[in-house]
């Protein structure tokens, strides 16, 4: 049975991915797609992260777009979107690899992000990947989609790149959550979980 990082992590399926981002990016009127990035950028921006990770980074249109002085680091499962990014951003350090083995040192970033991405996480891989990104960073934020029904904790929406599940992020971690929001959006449908590291 293939698994969603079959599709994610394979190379053909790079130009695919950046031609669909950029057909929502242009796309007229009120555009969320654009509307919900500058969201993320702003909420990210208004706290003092100085090393910053997004796991799962696609063609880097978050990361890449981060403003301050920090280090910028994106990982991507996919070898040909993490070129992309590199070649784009330079000022953004790449690397490829895992979820849910990520290739980094304990407590390496001030803040790990990913958005969209967890979904894409199945079930039999989630708690790890939540492991790793708790492992890695003190400060863990994760925007994830509640579907557009009631989903439930666990629920696969839709099989398109090989599958897709709601994970309510507070039953397997403590986190607050936030619903972003800017003067012309609410994400009604999505939710910021954000988690820290006690510090003891």
């Amino acid at each position: 049975m293939k698994k969603p990082r079959d599709w994610w992590g394979n190379p053909d399926n790079s130009k695919l991915w950046i031609e669909q981002v950029q057909r929502r990016e242009n796309q007229k009127g009120i555009n969320t797609t654009l509307e919900s990035q500058k969201i993320v950028i702003s909420e990210i921006a208004k706290e003092k992260f100085n090393k910053i990770l997004e796991v799962g980074a696609g063609n880097g249109r978050l990361i890449g777009n981060l403003k301050g002085k920090g280090g910028k680091y994106s990982l991507d499962i996919n070898k040909e979107l993490s070129s992309y990014v590199k070649e784009k951003y330079p000022h953004v350090k790449t690397k490829v690899g895992d979820i849910i083995n990520l290739p980094y040192k304990d407590n390496e970033f001030d803040l790990v992000f990913t958005y969209q991405v967890l979904q894409h996480v199945p079930p039999e891989n989630i708690k790890q990947a939540l492991k790793e990104l708790q492992r890695v960073a003190k400060n863990v934020w994760m925007w994830e989609g509640i579907g557009r029904v009631d989903y439930k904790h666990g629920a696969q929406t839709h099989t398109a790149h090989n599958g897709s599940w709601v994970w309510h992020i507070e039953e397997m971690c403590e986190c607050s959550i936030v619903i972003p929001e800017n003067e012309n959006i609410v994400l009604d449908r999505q939710r910021l979980y954000k988690w820290k590291k006690n510090e003891k």
